[in-house]
């Protein structure tokens, strides 16, 4: 199971990089594409967090995971 979120997390971490790289060379057209790009970082980010919190419940045992 870990070998598995490992990968997950190495995609997202994958994909952040790659939008980061684009708004770093100047590839956004316009405003709105920036915040879509600003938005998706957060985003991923932030399901990067819940990933990695759900599995450390699993792990842990918290009978609270499944809320």
């Amino acid at each position: 199971m870990q070998n598995i979120i490992s990968e997950i997390l190495k995609e997202i971490d994958n994909e952040v990089i790659q939008i980061q790289k684009s708004l770093g060379d100047g590839n956004c057209e316009d405003y709105a594409r920036y915040r879509q790009s600003v938005g998706s970082i957060v985003g991923l980010n932030h399901a990067r967090i819940i990933i990695k919190n759900v599995y450390n419940r699993m792990i842990n045992g918290d009978e609270d995971a499944d809320d």
